[in-house]
């Protein structure tokens, strides 16, 4: 097996620097971005579905002094409710069509969802959603699935970008020879480490511009 060349090293130091690079912008635009309710249209659209139903409730409660058996029985209430989604037997529908789960327990009724993914459990997107515990205010993202998420693809492009830069720039200043030395480690490392950091603060900033608003 033949030593790597000066080349190879070359090309092995911009390979950490940029991938490195494209790591920690990522991070550091999914810490800012993480608590935003817009990254999760669907769980804000089933929590409002959530409220509605409440509303609806509790007006149910009102005129008739009792909780309905299943959420069928609100159909007759009258607009502005007739805009949910409803299924062929009348159950409301959560943003992933699936029926919102309802549960009386005395005077109090819960409302659920299982999220996402349909399933019992899991966290960010596929977290499972109730009433009258959920809050938007508590969403939060996981970095996983901030990564794949299509609202975020733009943001990390932009990140991606960035450490493909500083791969390039690595390859064409980086002099792997330097290394022979303590003091030319020391060079190699500082000129890398202000490299990574001018590209982490560029893909903040740009990252910064490309945020959803909240309206």
């Amino acid at each position: 097996m033949r030593k790597p060349g000066l080349f190879d090293i070359r090309i092995l130091i911009s390979l950490a620097a940029g991938g490195l690079v494209a790591v920690i912008a990522c991070l550091v635009a999914w810490l800012p971005m993480r608590w935003m309710p817009n990254f999760g249209p669907k769980v804000l659209s089933t929590l409002h579905t959530f409220s509605a139903l409440e509303s609806m409730l509790r007006e149910y409660q009102q005129d008739t002094d009792a909780l309905p058996r299943s959420l069928a029985g609100l159909r007759r209430i009258d607009p502005p409710y007739d805009e949910l989604n409803w299924d062929q037997d009348s159950h409301p529908l959560d943003a992933w069509g699936r029926p919102i789960m309802y549960s009386v327990d005395g005077g109090q009724f819960t409302l659920a969802s299982f999220g996402r993914d349909g399933k019992p459990g899991g966290v960010g997107l596929d977290a499972d959603l109730s009433r009258p515990d959920a809050d938007p205010e508590e969403f939060m993202i996981p970095f996983h699935q901030f990564i794949l998420h299509e609202p975020a693809r733009g943001v990390v492009a932009i990140c991606l970008a960035c450490g493909v830069v500083v791969f390039f720039i690595g390859v064409v200043t980086i002099d792997p020879s330097a290394i022979q030395s303590k003091a030319g480690v020391v060079a190699v490392l500082t000129k890398v480490v202000a490299t990574i950091l001018g590209a982490v603060i560029a893909a903040a900033f740009i990252t910064v511009l490309h945020i959803p608003n909240h309206h």
